[in-house]
């Protein structure tokens, strides 16, 4: 915001709020379980489209 609002440079944007460069940059990566997890979901979705979100977490932690 800073950067385009202002037009300075992205080091002195991060310099000015205290915040470090490598901070600013960083992108989260999903876990490997939350991935595996999101693929059960849409797996499951697929088999029975009808069921709502409640109904599927019900269901997930009953088949554990």
């Amino acid at each position: 915001m800073l950067i385009r609002k202002h037009k300075v440079s992205e080091r002195r944007a991060c310099r000015l709020v205290g915040q470090h460069r490598s901070a600013n940059r960083y992108e989260p990566r999903p876990s490997d379980l939350e991935a595996k997890l999101v693929q059960r979901m849409h797996r499951l979705s697929e088999e029975d489209p009808e069921w709502g979100y409640r109904m599927r977490a019900g269901s997930s932690r009953s088949s554990r």
